[in-house]
């Protein structure tokens, strides 16, 4: 093989290899960013969210409401809220607000009823537990309204 046509087909395969490493090597950040945006959402949800619904659920309990929250999974949370006497269904079609974890937006989306569409974005710095409640007490006003 000529040498200049040895040298041409190196420098192809080494560019080859080199945008597969570089490829690589940003699938394995975003891979990171992934995990530890999750790690900060579970901190929030620990921290900030379920000691911020403990006052409004306390208050509502004691008017015949029911307020739950469930992990359905890592990087979700449902806080079903609804007076106790109202709602016979199962408990997926009650009234509810879901926090998710969306890590490749590094962003939770709040969805408010139903778990489809878009979900409003809120950045997970944002969520406070002054945030949570003013969420809880809108959601249960958008329920009492005739």
């Amino acid at each position: 093989m000529k040498d200049d046509i040895r040298q041409r087909l190196m420098e192809a395969v080494k560019r080859d290899a080199d945008r597969r490493n570089k490829a690589e090597d940003e699938q394995r950040q975003k891979e990171k960013a992934k995990e530890r945006f999750e790690v900060q959402w579970d901190a929030c949800v620990q921290t900030t969210i379920l000691p911020a619904i403990q006052p409004v659920k306390d208050i509502l309990v004691q008017h015949g409401w029911s307020v739950t929250s469930t992990r359905d999974s890592k990087v979700s949370l449902t806080i079903a809220t609804y007076k106790s006497d109202d709602f016979s269904m199962r408990a997926s079609a009650r009234p509810h607000l879901q926090f998710s974890c969306d890590s490749g937006a590094r962003c939770v989306r709040l969805y408010a009823g139903r778990s489809s569409g878009i979900g409003e974005p809120i950045q997970l710095g944002d969520l406070s537990g002054e945030f949570v409640q003013e969420r809880i007490v809108r959601f249960v006003e958008a329920l009492t309204v005739s």
